[in-house]
């Protein structure tokens, strides 16, 4: 075989090869465009389920949020019935000193000497006379009374008012 054949035959080859990688670089460039492709669709669609996670999550949040406060609500008023119930027998106790006259009355006699005067009395017997007075002092003079007789802010009093 001479130099030109042999030139000649591996012309076709190189043709033919040539052909072949052309044809291979194509494709590869197809597949890679729509793989790209999917991978952006794909990217868009995680996208989108993060973004309803993120609403349904922060819906969550609210909910959860509104659970807590009115769980407060209802502690709230269960401890309000727990008092209550623990006020039930200081107020069963009260209603039965005020009917057996045991309570304070409480006199307001217009008639006293510096115009008028506060009696407090425990069955019939006066227990303290308040005289007309800046408000303050009397105030401090009713709390004192109560002190003495044995009331708390908690406590329930019932009294009788005369005019």
């Amino acid at each position: 075989m001479k130099k030109r054949q042999i030139i000649l035959d591996f012309t076709s080859l190189l043709d033919v090869i040539m052909i072949i990688l052309f044809f291979f670089i194509i494709f590869s460039s197809l597949e890679t465009d729509n793989l790209k492709k999917d991978l952006e669709d794909k990217q868009q669609q995680v996208s989108a389920e993060l973004e309803e996670a993120k609403a349904k999550n922060d819906k969550a949040d609210e909910l959860l949020g509104e659970a807590q406060e009115k769980n407060e609500q209802a502690d709230k008023r269960l401890e309000e019935a727990d008092s209550a119930v623990d006020r039930s027998g200081e107020n069963t106790d009260a209603i039965m000193d005020f009917s057996e006259n045991k309570n304070l009355k409480l006199h307001l006699d217009m008639n006293g000497e510096n115009g008028w005067t506060l009696k407090f009395a425990k069955g019939e017997e006066i227990v303290k006379e308040i005289p007309k007075a800046d408000i303050s002092v009397m105030t401090d003079e009713v709390r004192e009374l109560f002190k003495e007789q044995g009331y708390t802010a908690d406590n329930t009093i019932s009294y009788r008012v005369f005019v």
